[in-house]
């Protein structure tokens, strides 16, 4: 059953944050991705970024995870640090939002327990039927969740990833997509990827995984919540993505800032973008931790506990000369 602590009632007088550049009022938004980025890459711990979450509750900016984890991984994340806001599950597939969480119901959503649930995305069972026709091709090069699970039960997965057993069970609760893990070469990882595209499906390369899923993607994700909260407000949104992977390209695309997160051994996600692009200091919720207070500093917001809910951002409006807000969606 999928539930939440405790009711939540989206804040009806969030921060104003007043542009330097336009004088308008907007309303800030944090998506964030969390393996590698909000979640360090082999503890899975929020700290230090977690430090932060109270400043950003006073500021009265939701942090959204939007993640390749299914919900049954999210949502006891969610109960530990205490957010009630809405999360998006297995890149994109899907979007959780707290019952009573906006004014308005969001139209075409499907109850899940306590969620009003958005869908972009065909079941797990299609995924893996396109698996079975172009696996054969590849047999010995790859393996995948189902599979090891069958095989090996949670233990399997707790191996591969680093989990706890009944964290590795609940990794193993996907609703529309299936982690694929590639044993073989770069260069026939790429045809494997372009005949999944052959058969109708989508493949998208994580921080650990290729996840085989449908045509969504976590851009198109965070645009329906961007919608839903503009709605909600009835005014216009500033938006930060903050990702580490190439499955986390098409927010930092589609936000209006994005924030890259480091981690040894990888490359910084290439975006086609420069401007409004920040790069955190260190690696993974360390990183995320620098890079959201220099947004908020951006913004001309100061990161503090006791920022009262009621502040206007406008009274600091020292920005650097490139920090003009635009809302791309």
């Amino acid at each position: 059953m999928l539930r939440v602590n405790t009711t939540y009632h989206l804040a009806e007088r969030p921060i104003k944050i007043k542009t330097q550049l336009t004088g308008s009022t907007q309303r800030g938004l944090i998506f964030t991705d969390l393996d590698g980025s909000l979640l360090d890459h082999h503890t899975y711990s929020a700290k230090p970024a977690s430090d932060l979450f109270s400043a950003l509750d006073n500021l009265a900016i939701p942090v959204i995870p939007v993640t390749s984890k299914t919900a049954a991984e999210v949502i006891p994340f969610c109960d530990e640090h205490h957010n009630n806001h809405p999360f998006v599950v297995e890149n994109g597939a899907a979007l959780y939002i707290p019952k009573n969480y906006f004014r308005e119901p969001p139209r075409h959503g499907v109850v899940k327990g306590d969620y009003i649930c958005l869908e972009n995305s065909r079941p797990r069972h299609t995924a893996l039927e396109i698996l079975a026709r172009v696996g054969q091709k590849y047999e010995g090069e790859y393996d995948h969740f189902k599979q090891i699970y069958a095989r090996d039960g949670a233990r399997g997965i707790a191996r591969i990833t680093g989990l706890s057993e009944s964290s590795s069970a609940a990794a193993n609760c996907r609703e529309y997509s299936e982690p694929v893990i590639w044993y073989g070469s770069h260069s026939r990882k790429q045809d494997f990827i372009k005949d999944i595209q052959k058969q109708g499906g989508h493949a998208l390369q994580g921080g650990r995984f290729i996840t085989l899923g449908d045509h969504c993607d976590k851009g198109m994700a965070i645009g329906q919540l961007n919608q839903l909260y503009r709605e909600h407000f009835a005014s216009q949104t500033v938006s930060l993505a903050i990702g580490d992977s190439a499955n986390d390209v098409a927010m930092l695309e589609r936000a209006d800032w994005a924030l890259l997160i480091s981690n040894p051994g990888k490359s910084l996600p290439q975006l086609q973008r420069s401007d409004q692009v920040l790069t955190g200091r260190g690696h993974g919720p360390a990183a995320w931790q620098h890079g959201v207070c220099q947004w908020l500093t951006c913004l001309g917001l100061e990161p503090t506990e006791s920022t009262p809910k009621t502040i206007s951002a406008s009274q600091n409006t020292t920005q650097p000369a490139h920090s003009g807000i635009t809302t791309n969606g």
